[in-house]
C-alpha cells in the first residue's frame, strides 16, 4: 500500500485490533452490496505483515450493523447496513430463519423482544428485524434530515456520501422481502396516511415522498418492497403454521408493517467518520473496568497525540449544544449514548426539528384522544429540546471516568470549556438559559421527573449522573448570569 495516510491509519489501528478492541475482518462486494466476514487476530497480523491491507475492515463493540474501512489518505469509511456478525446479548430474540430451517451466513430474520417502551409503563411491541441490515427508509430519512446541516459551522455531523437499496438478487440470496408492484390502491392508502400526519403537524416521515426517494436509491420505478405480512403469506402453509407458534410473531409483523408502511426495504449507507468509537464504547469498557481497552481508545482519540482530549471534546460538544438549540433541533434518543462519537461528531438520525412544537400550547385539552396525543407530543419535544444540554454534557463524565481509570490527568473545570462555547454561540441566550435551567430542576432535581416525561430508558441512561448534572447546572447558572 503506497498511500502514506492509509498506512499511518493502519498503524494507529494495529494495537486496537491486537488487544481485541476492534474486531477485524475482510470486506468485499456481493450483488453490489458490501459484505463482511470476520477473521482471527492471527490472520489479521499475518495480512498486516504481508502488506495485504486493502480488504481489511473492522467493527467496534457498539457497531451491530456496520463496519468501517481505511480509505484514501487514511479516511475512515463507515458502511451502515452491513452484517458484522455481532450479536446483541442484552436483547431477547427468536431466529425465524433458523425456525424455517434456513442456514445463511448473514442477515437472518429475527423477532426482537423489548422489556420496556419509550415512556413510563409502556411495553414496546416485539418487532421483526434483519440482523445487520438497516431500513432503507431510515437511511434516506437520516441523510435528508442531516444534509442541510453539513455546512453548519457549529454542528459537527459526519456526512453521508452514498445510499443504496438492497438489489433483488441480494434479497433472493438471503431470503428477504422482494419487489412488489405499486398499485393505485396502495398509493391511495399512503396519501390518506400522509394527510392524517400533516393535519397533526407531523411532516417527518411522509410516505409518498419517501417512496420517490427509495426509487431514487435503487428501487425500480413503480415498485416497492413487500411488507412482512405479504412476504410471510408467500411461504408454504407448513412454514406459515410453524411461525404462528413463535411468541409475539403476529404482533411483531403488525408492528413492523405499521412502522414501515412502504415495505420491508433495506439498504446501505456510506459515510466518513473522524473516529470509529462512540461514547457507548468507552462507557462499556469503563463499566467493565477494562483499563487497557480504555487507554487504547483514549490514546487513539487524542488530537495530535496531546493530553487535551477532554478539553477538545468539551469545546466541540458545547458548540454542538448551541447549534442544536439555534436550529431548534432536539435529540430524541435518550435510550443510549451510541449517537455521540468520541470525535464530538453527532451520528445517526437522533435529532428532530421541533420548531413548530416549541411555540405550541402543551396543555392537555378537554377533548378527544387525538388532541391529547398531540399535546403529549408537544410537551415531549419541549422537554427533549431544553434538557438535551444535560445529556450532551453528561457524556463528558464518561470521558472523565475513563481518564481517571487509566490515570490520565483530568483538567480542572473542563466543563467551563463546554459552557463557554455554548453561551458564546447561543442565540436568544437569556430566555433559553432560563428555560434550560428550569427543566434541569424539574427533571434532575429531588423530584426526579425524567422518567415521567422521557421514560425508563432515559432514566437508565442518566442513572449515576445525577450529581454531575446538578454540578453542571450550577456552573451553567453561574456562568450564564455573567453573559446576560
Amino acid at each position: 500500500m503506497e498511500d502514506p495516510g492509509a498506512l499511518d491509519q493502519h498503524k494507529r489501528l494495529y494495537n486496537l485490533v491486537r488487544h481485541r478492541v476492534l474486531r477485524p475482518g475482510l470486506y468485499g462486494k456481493q450483488d453490489g452490496m458490501v459484505v463482511f466476514d470476520p477473521i482471527s487476530v492471527e490472520d489479521y497480523e499475518d495480512r498486516i505483515g504481508s502488506n495485504e491491507m486493502e480488504p481489511l475492515a473492522f467493527h467496534t463493540w457498539s457497531m451491530r450493523r456496520g463496519i468501517f474501512t481505511v480509505g484514501r489518505d487514511g479516511q475512515l469509511v463507515n458502511y451502515k447496513g452491513v452484517d458484522c456478525r455481532a450479536v446483541a446479548d442484552d436483547v431477547k430474540t427468536c431466529d425465524i430463519s433458523s425456525v424455517l430451517g434456513r442456514t445463511q451466513k448473514r442477515h437472518e430474520i429475527v423477532v426482537t423482544y423489548f422489556e420496556h417502551g419509550s415512556y413510563q409503563g409502556h411495553k414496546k411491541n416485539p418487532q421483526i428485524r434483519v440482523r445487520g441490515a438497516s431500513q432503507l427508509h431510515d437511511l434516506i430519512g437520516e441523510h435528508d434530515k442531516l444534509a442541510k446541516y453539513y455546512g453548519n459551522s457549529v454542528l459537527k455531523i459526519p456526512p453521508i456520501v452514498d445510499i443504496q437499496a438492497f438489489p433483488e438478487e441480494f434479497c433472493l440470496r438471503y431470503n428477504l422481502p422482494l419487489h412488489s408492484e405499486v398499485s393505485e390502491e396502495f398509493l391511495t392508502g399512503l396519501r390518506a396516511s400522509d394527510e392524517d400526519d400533516m393535519r397533526s403537524g407531523n411532516y417527518g416521515k411522509l410516505r409518498i415522498p419517501g417512496l420517490v426517494r427509495m426509487q431514487e436509491m435503487g428501487v425500480p420505478y413503480s415498485t416497492r418492497f413487500q411488507k412482512w405480512a405479504e412476504y410471510f403469506s408467500t411461504l408454504p402453509p407448513k412454514e406459515s403454521s410453524t411461525l404462528l407458534d413463535i411468541s409475539g410473531f403476529q404482533a411483531a409483523v403488525l408492528e413492523e408493517d405499521r412502522r414501515y408502511s412502504l415495505g420491508a426495504a433495506f439498504g446501505q449507507a456510506t459515510r466518513i467518520l473522524e473516529n470509529p468509537f462512540r461514547i457507548s464504547d468507552l462507557a462499556h469498557y469503563v463499566d467493565t473496568r477494562d483499563a487497557s481497552s480504555v487507554k487504547l481508545i483514549l490514546d487513539y482519540s487524542r488530537p495530535n497525540g496531546n493530553d487535551s482530549y477532554l478539553l477538545s471534546y468539551a469545546t466541540t460538544m458545547g458548540r454542538n449544544a448551541a447549534g442544536l438549540m439555534n436550529e431548534h433541533l432536539a435529540n430524541h434518543l435518550w435510550s443510549h449514548r451510541q449517537d455521540f462519537g468520541l470525535s464530538g461528531e453527532m451520528c445517526d438520525e437522533a435529532i428532530n426539528d421541533v420548531t413548530r412544537n416549541l411555540t405550541r400550547d402543551d396543555r392537555i385539552p378537554v377533548g378527544g384522544l387525538r388532541a391529547k396525543e398531540l399535546a403529549s407530543t408537544i410537551m415531549t419535544d419541549k422537554v427533549k429540546f431544553y434538557s438535551q444540554v444535560y445529556l450532551l454534557a453528561s457524556n463528558m463524565k464518561v470521558i472523565e471516568d475513563a481518564c481517571r481509570l487509566v490515570g490520565n490527568e483530568v483538567p480542572d473545570r473542563y466543563d467551563d470549556a463546554f459552557i463557554s462555547q455554548f453561551l458564546a454561540l447561543l442565540q436568544n441566550r437569556k430566555a433559553t438559559i432560563a428555560t434550560v435551567l428550569s427543566w434541569g430542576d424539574r427533571l434532575f432535581g429531588e423530584s426526579g421527573g425524567l422518567p415521567q416525561y422521557l421514560g425508563v430508558r432515559a432514566q437508565n441512561t442518566m442513572r449515576g449522573f445525577e450529581q454531575y448534572v446538578s454540578d453542571f447546572a450550577g456552573r451553567l447558572r453561574t456562568m450564564g448570569s455573567g453573559w446576560r
